[in-house]
């Protein structure tokens, strides 16, 4: 129970307030404008997949004696779930050309520059500043190009899919072009992508290596953790406590899930002869 304070002058309130007969103090009464104090019953919003399902409140009603907001939540039919999926890829190829340090822009400019300096000689600019010239708009130009290719490839994925899990996948990867490009820039430790038919999360900042190279983990699929990966280095490495699958060669090379016993692990799961000093068989993989 709270006691909240509510505009009843306003059109929303005014309009909210029909629902049924609002009590002073428990006594019936007829809302004036202004402020009217009102002891309510305060819904505590239910957790849910914002991805899955949408969040509904009620118009205040009456509960009882008392007013209250019903939640509701409501599982999104597939076809909901790609529509709000293909809003995202449409947004963030959007930011892509037009984000913070918008390209096209850049590009617009460029090509301005370049026509006045092909109908107008006396350009202070040199044979090595038109080339440089030259260079940014090719530059900029692939770098529309790709982010509209990887615009489509995407809404392509999911086309006609009706399995949530494929169409939140996660965005597919692309090779970064630096910091200064945006939508283009390194990849954020813990970012997850979509790269070769897997999923995949970066495990370092400035991450510009590709996944399945170096510094990205294969995500876990169902029940069991991902399967073992040599690591290229310290950056990728298997921390303890880390789970992966691999076969166990004495027990006839069925897959197991192993458990790392050891910090920057870059051992191979059942290597250790019989006595499993790095890695720790847990159970056969599912």
């Amino acid at each position: 129970m709270i006691t909240a304070f509510y505009d009843l002058a306003t059109e929303t309130l005014d309009q909210q307030r029909r629902v049924g007969t609002y009590t002073v103090d428990g006594v019936p009464a007829d809302p004036p404008a202004g402020n009217v104090e009102l002891t309510v019953v305060q819904a505590v919003p239910p957790a849910y997949d914002s991805q899955r399902q949408r969040l509904s409140l009620s118009p205040w009603q009456r509960v009882g004696d008392e007013w209250a907001r019903v939640y509701s939540v409501i599982d999104l039919t597939a076809d909901e779930i790609r529509a709000r999926r293909v809003a995202q890829i449409e947004a963030e190829a959007e930011r892509r050309v037009n984000g913070p340090a918008p390209l096209q822009r850049r590009l617009d400019r460029i090509e301005r520059m370049l026509e006045l300096l092909i109908t107008d000689r006396t350009s202070p600019l040199t044979t090595a500043g038109e080339a440089e010239l030259d260079s940014l708009l090719d530059t900029y130009r692939n770098v529309i190009a790709a982010a509209r290719e990887i615009e489509e490839a995407e809404k392509a994925r999911i086309e006609g899919e009706t399995d949530p899990d494929v169409i939140l996948r996660p965005a597919l990867w692309v090779q970064p072009l630096g910091a200064s490009v945006p939508g283009f820039e390194p990849y954020a430790e813990g970012a997850t992508v979509w790269h070769e038919g897997q999923g995949w999360e970066s495990l370092i900042a400035d991450n510009v290596s590709e996944p399945g190279v170096a510094n990205w983990r294969a995500l876990a699929t169902g029940s069991n953790p991902p399967a073992w990966q040599q690591p290229s280095g310290a950056g990728d490495a298997y921390a303890i406590g880390d789970e992966v699958t691999h076969p166990r060669i004495s027990d006839g090379k069925t897959v197991w899930v192993w458990s790392s016993n050891i910090a920057a692990n870059t051992t191979e799961p059942g290597t250790d002869s019989t006595f499993d000093r790095w890695w720790e068989p847990v159970r056969a993989a599912d």
